[in-house]
């Protein structure tokens, strides 16, 4: 992924603006790309300090000088590097100075240190060649990490990809983004709304009354974070392909650009178009491997206890009109009653999500939800009273099944 300061971009009255590649402009990018690729595919099994100076070596101009980095990025993303060498170069390390020292030290007057024998009493007695030794020294470095694998695909693909790299990058800056989505089915709406869960994103969803499947999206950006805005940013920038696998979309984020912190504003849309079909199916059955880690794990905790409740992902969305929806992660129905209890993660992110969950439910939400909540937030569970039909339940650390089962009888009764 892009960095915000490989985005080629420029403001003007208050909005950033992309520089888009067209024309002569995108030809050069792809000239540029297939020599990067060309590059990558022939330095297979090199070091980093082999491979980085041949991709520098590419004669650019200083107006192509953040296309070409933005483009070098992106493959280094994409390649294989050896990270992991089999001997531990630290400990190899200090094996080397221990005996280099203890040689010294027995050195005659006037006698000289022979470094070689040293090197290679070492490389014999691990079973190593010198050259293996020699490389192991210091392969824990970034320098001397190997390229396993060189990225496949086209020049015309990577282009493709830096284009949306750089929507993606500005979105690291956003404090607020607002997006108007319209899916063309409920399956569709469904998928996005598990991504958006999957990256853990603080958002706020309302039906368009006009759109049968139209949404209107209030997304919290990594600068209205108090803590990991750049881990948040990360998921935030990562929803944007998710976005154009719905019909249409438009979107509007709130920036603070640049070292100055300017409020500018950026605008995108895209969508797959009513008249394209997108080549996987956006609408298919629930994957539990797009749970977030700890839903996971609590699913798998809870099916090992012995429980009335069946559990499953939840496919619905809980609407309230006029105030707005809920997203559940997970359902649980108790075997003789019916009754259904969903389950919401709301994790650490922001208090303001829990809030908002918590006006959601005192505005007349009817179902039952369980509301599981970060200690780190500070909220407590009796925030929502018990005449009501949801509740919260706030852990630390991680969620306990029992105590999810206890939650999940109080509130089918």
């Amino acid at each position: 992924m892009l960095t915000a300061d490989l985005v080629q971009a420029r403001r003007r009255s208050g909005k950033l603006h992309l520089a888009r590649l067209s024309g002569k402009a995108r030809a050069r990018a792809i000239e540029l790309a297939e020599q990067y690729l060309a590059i990558l595919r022939a330095q297979r099994g090199e070091v980093r300090d082999v491979v980085e100076p041949a991709l520098a070596a590419v004669p650019t101009s200083a107006s192509e000088r953040k296309l070409a980095l933005g483009l070098r990025k992106l493959l280094d993303d994409a390649c294989s590097w050896e990270a992991a060498p089999e001997v531990d170069p630290a400990e190899l390390r200090a094996e080397v100075f221990h005996r280099a020292a203890e040689a010294r030290r027995a050195l005659a007057d006037e006698a000289r240190f022979d470094r070689d024998a040293v090197v290679t009493e070492i490389a014999g007695a691990r079973g190593l060649s010198v050259e293996q030794l020699e490389r192991a020294l210091f392969a824990d470095l970034r320098s001397a990490f190997r390229m396993l694998a060189a990225p496949g695909g086209t020049a015309e693909q990577l282009v493709d990809r830096y284009e949306e790299a750089q929507a993606q990058a500005v979105l690291l800056r956003a404090v607020r983004v607002v997006v108007h989505v319209d899916c063309a089915t409920a399956g569709e709406a469904r998928a996005l709304f598990r991504r958006l869960k999957f990256q853990r994103l603080l958002y706020r969803v309302l039906p368009r009354v006009e759109d049968e499947h139209g949404y209107d999206l209030e997304i919290d950006g990594p600068f209205a974070m108090f803590e990991a805005s750049t881990k948040y940013g990360l998921q935030l920038a990562l929803l944007l392909p998710a976005l154009r696998d719905c019909r249409a979309f438009s979107l509007e984020a709130e920036l603070r650009w640049g070292k100055e912190r300017e409020a500018l504003t950026f605008e995108t849309s895209g969508g797959w178009g009513v008249a394209e079909a997108p080549a996987s199916t956006p609408g298919a059955p629930a994957d539990e491997s797009l749970l977030p880690d700890e839903v996971a794990t609590l699913l798998s905790r809870f099916r090992a206890l012995e429980s009335p409740f069946r559990v499953g992902l939840a496919g619905e969305v809980l609407d309230l009109p006029g105030v707005g929806l809920c997203v559940p992660d997970l359902v649980f129905e108790h075997g003789e009653t019916q009754r259904r209890v969903y389950l919401e993660v709301l994790g650490y992110w922001s208090r303001d999500a829990v809030w908002k969950r918590v006006e959601l439910v005192r505005a007349g939400l009817p179902q039952r939800v369980l509301f599981a909540v970060s200690a780190r937030l500070r909220v407590s569970e009796q925030v929502l009273d018990d005449e009501l039909p949801s509740a919260l339940y706030v852990y630390k650390g991680t969620m306990s099944a029992r105590v999810v089962l206890e939650r999940l009888e109080a509130l089918s009764r």
